[in-house]
């Protein structure tokens, strides 16, 4: 079996990982560089921490992944065990992070909950009402991981054709049969898979007039130097800032995601100072020690793929053969992907039934309109959690 994987983001790469594992022939194409998408953009979260029992399951299988990864790299990638630290400063916030702490206690993860801040919180929080802790979280760099991923493609002998744009599918009889690269080159495959992010829906439209329900919409970020903040992640759950460190003194602060509609090939790459503002004045109420005397920098904003309830689309596309979605993360493919892309590689291998909540026709119709909501933290209370 032939397998194309366009995008070479977090999804693509664990995806063709497992198939080439599987003895799979796989090529990959990728219109920019290595992890140049979404993935370049991503803060690197990886948590725990969620509400929805086969999320966990996800990120579980991820964390197993990352140890892999991180084993067979030799000191390319490294998986940073930061812990993270939700915080729940309202009464509204702290009934859902009780409640996804329920479900998470139930499923076993190492989770700690506290009425007020856990031992593990950096000391002068105010206003806490509620926290978790689980030691398990941390940080994945996405550029390593990718380019320890690429190291052992090139190692296989597997193309990764970068800077190399697909410009339509190949489709014979209603079934897609390869890819056409440049707008000249023709690649034959038995399976596309398309792991285009924020990109699916558009180049679908484009190339097969075909509809998929996703949204692209943005979100921004900035580096933080502190002095002071030490110690795991942080999560503010009533206004969704977060903090990662990246490394000593340098941190990661994020999320300003703006739930409009954006345009994957024109959007605004720079943050907005609505943004810089709305970080500082968040961190000025439960930290003002770090807000005195931190400093924002260099910022980005990134897109993310929305889909009408917070959850990817994975699997045959319903009507045309040879055609596979992976797509649609809403923000949390670092931490969901992985793991559900090896699912996604038993479903191509053998045809191993997909979750449900995951599958491409869980939706009648592919064309529907929806409002989007942010797919991270997935404790909101839309969608309720699967039992």
């Amino acid at each position: 079996m032939k397998v194309i994987i366009v995008g070479t983001g977090i999804a693509g790469l664990s995806l063709g990982y497992f198939l080439k594992q599987a003895g799979v022939e796989v090529v990959f194409f990728d219109q920019a560089n290595l992890t140049g998408g979404s993935s370049a953009k991503a803060a690197g979260l990886v948590t725990l921490q969620l509400r929805r029992p086969l999320d966990i399951q996800a990120v579980r299988e991820s964390l197993a992944f990352y140890r892999l990864v991180e084993e067979k790299s030799q000191g390319i990638f490294r998986y940073r065990k930061t812990g993270l630290l939700w915080l729940a400063r309202s009464p509204e916030a702290v009934t859902l992070l009780y409640e996804a702490y329920r479900v998470q206690r139930d499923l076993e993860v190492p989770v700690e909950y506290k009425d007020g801040p856990v031992p593990a919180a950096p000391p002068g929080l105010l206003g806490i009402l509620g926290s978790t802790y689980c030691p398990a979280d941390g940080y994945v760099n996405p550029y390593a991981v990718g380019y320890a991923l690429y190291t052992y493609f090139r190692h296989t002998g597997t193309p990764v054709r970068l800077l190399e744009k697909v410009t339509g599918l190949k489709t014979r009889n209603g079934r897609v049969t390869g890819v056409i690269v440049n707008g000249r080159e023709s690649v034959e495959a038995d399976r596309v898979v398309l792991c285009t992010g924020v990109w699916t829906a558009k180049r679908l439209k484009e190339w097969l007039s075909l509809p998929l329900p996703l949204v692209p919409y943005r979100a921004q970020a900035a580096s933080l130097q502190s002095s002071t903040l030490e110690g795991p992640a942080l999560y503010d759950l009533d206004t969704g800032i977060y903090l990662v460190p990246e490394q000593a003194g340098q941190w990661i602060v994020g999320n300003g995601t703006q739930l409009v509609p954006q345009d994957p090939d024109g959007y605004k790459e720079g943050p907005d100072p609505e943004f810089y503002d709305h970080v500082s004045e968040t961190l000025s109420t439960f930290m003002p020690m770090v807000a005195t005397e931190a400093r924002l920098g260099h910022g980005w904003a990134g897109l993310l793929a929305g889909t009408p309830d917070q959850s990817p689309l994975l699997g045959p596309y319903p009507g045309v053969d040879g055609l596979v979605i992976a797509a649609g993360f809403n923000g949390s493919g670092i931490m969901r992907a992985p793991g559900m892309m090896r699912w996604l590689s038993e479903w191509i291998i053998s045809e191993k039934p997909l979750p449900p909540q995951v599958r491409v026709d869980r939706f009648s119709d592919l064309a529907m309109t929806f409002p989007l909501r942010p797919g991270f933290p997935a404790t909101q209370k839309t969608p309720p959690p699967d039992e």
